[in-house]
């Protein structure tokens, strides 16, 4: 298995010492046995110390290296929990499987407001009410629940841009980006580099960023301004993106209902209007009447 790490070592290889440089080296080609080894014992194994074990970990990032270890059990335990799964899957019973992705499910999205808090959604959803611009950005399946984001964000608000990295190229846009200005990042294992590459650049504009991940440690949740976390565990091989869906749905709650509630209502009777003149829906319900605008 590739280092999950492999592609920050390596870009942060030229400024590393030769102490850490040799943890670095060790942890590309050793790192599923360092996920149960000490700093010490790395050091050790690498011909260094522990203090530089330490001081590589701070340079990638990380508050310390047990921190970091962290991150590498976490991916081990995802990739390996992946490889068996299709086999397992097809033991299971059509009514096992569906009970199976049903709890899952139900876990994952119990786990939104227990990981980030009432306060802490609160507060992104504050954040992209006032932002000036938004960018939405997301790589493959990722890119598709920011997709949903970018829709409803548009339905509410102006200025907001959805960049999927593997069909535009996002740095076009972002370079136009400023400190007033948010970019929304969502990245799910398996991390898209690209993702990662439009969060710094962007900070690097002055931008803020939050994440939306299924971990804090994960490559755009180490470099975000804030960072919202869900669950995307499933039986099945690929991600669920149930609780995603959820907390964008929590978030343009609040946003068109408690922080930009007459400026939203406004923008949603423009395109009731849109709709009715060009009678562009199959049904003739008052969306003011339990519909709603979105197709």
């Amino acid at each position: 298995m590739t280092c999950p790490i492999a592609d920050e070592l390596r870009a942060a290889y030229h400024e590393l010492t030769p102490a850490t440089r040799k943890v670095a080296d060790y942890l590309i080609d050793n790192w599923i046995e360092a996920v149960h080894l000490s700093a010490e014992e790395v050091g050790d194994r690498a011909g260094s110390s522990q203090s530089a074990t330490a001081r590589l970990a701070y340079a990638l990032g990380y508050s310390s290296f047990t921190e970091l270890r962290q991150h590498l059990q976490d991916t081990l335990q995802q990739q390996l929990r992946r490889a068996p799964r299709v086999q397992d899957l097809a033991d299971q019973s059509t009514a096992e499987l569906m009970q199976s992705v049903v709890a899952s499910d139900r876990e994952n999205l119990r786990q939104i407001l227990d990981n980030n808090g009432i306060e802490g959604v609160k507060e992104v959803a504050r954040l992209l009410s006032e932002a000036g611009r938004i960018a939405i950005v997301g790589a493959r399946n990722s890119g598709a629940v920011g997709l949903l984001l970018w829709m409803h964000l548009n339905e509410i608000r102006t200025d907001v841009d959805n960049l999927v990295v593997n069909l535009h190229n996002p740095f076009d846009l972002i370079k136009s980006y400023g400190e007033d200005d948010v970019v929304v990042a969502l990245s799910f294992p398996r991390y898209s580099k690209e993702t990662t590459q439009v969060v710094d650049f962007a900070r690097g504009r002055g931008s803020s960023v939050v994440a939306v991940t299924d971990r804090v440690f994960s490559p755009v949740g180490r470099a975000a301004d804030m960072c919202l976390t869900v669950g995307v565990d499933s039986p099945g091989y690929f991600n669920s993106h149930v609780a995603t869906v959820s907390l964008v749905n929590i978030l343009i709650v609040l946003i068109s209902a408690v922080f930009r509630k007459g400026e939203s209502a406004e923008y949603l009777e423009d395109i009731d209007r849109v709709f009715t003149t060009y009678d562009m829906l199959s049904d003739t319900d008052d969306f003011s009447e339990g519909g709603n605008s979105s197709v």
